[in-house]
C-alpha cells in the first residue's frame, strides 16, 4: 500500500473504492444473496480505474482491450491465455463460467495488476528518493 500513498486522494479512490467494494460484496454473498456479478464488475472498475491512472486509458470502451493488452501482456504471455482471462472483464462475463469463477478471475486479474504497478510504482519512489521524506 505503501507505493500508492502519493497519489491524490481522487486517484486513490478510483481505483480502491470499487476494490474496497468488491471485497464487502464478496463477503455480503451466500445462497440467499448473490452479488457475485455485482463484485465482479466492481473489481473490473478497479482495474479500469487503475488503468486510467497507469496506462494513460482514455474512458472509452473501445480502447479498454488494447489497454488491457499492453498492462498484461508481460504478465500474461501466450495471447491465448490474455484473451481467455479478458472475458471476464467484459460486461456480462464470460458466458461459460459461473458467476463465482467470473468474480474471483476478475479479482485477480486486479490484483495482479495492482502488484505489477506497486512493484513499479515502489521502485520510482525509492530511486527518487521519495520514501525518506
Amino acid at each position: 500500500m505503501m507505493a500508492f500513498a502519493p497519489l491524490s486522494e481522487e486517484d486513490a479512490q478510483s481505483i480502491f473504492r470499487p476494490y474496497y467494494d468488491g471485497l464487502a460484496l464478496m463477503a455480503k454473498s451466500d445462497i440467499f444473496y448473490d452479488f457475485d456479478t455485482t463484485a465482479r464488475r466492481a473489481f473490473t472498475g478497479s482495474l479500469a480505474g487503475a488503468f486510467a491512472k497507469y496506462e494513460n486509458w482514455n474512458g472509452k470502451d473501445e480502447d479498454f482491450r488494447a489497454c488491457y493488452t499492453k498492462a498484461f501482456e508481460p504478465i500474461i504471455k501466450a495471447e491465448e491465455d490474455r484473451n481467455q482471462m479478458f472475458k471476464v472483464l467484459t460486461l456480462e462475463g464470460d458466458p461459460n463460467e459461473t458467476s463465482l469463477a467470473n468474480l474471483r478471475l476478475a479479482k485477480q486479474l486486479a490484483d495482479l495488476y495492482l502488484i505489477t504497478v506497486s512493484k513499479r510504482t515502489w521502485k520510482t519512489i525509492l530511486g527518487s528518493g521519495q520514501a525518506a521524506q
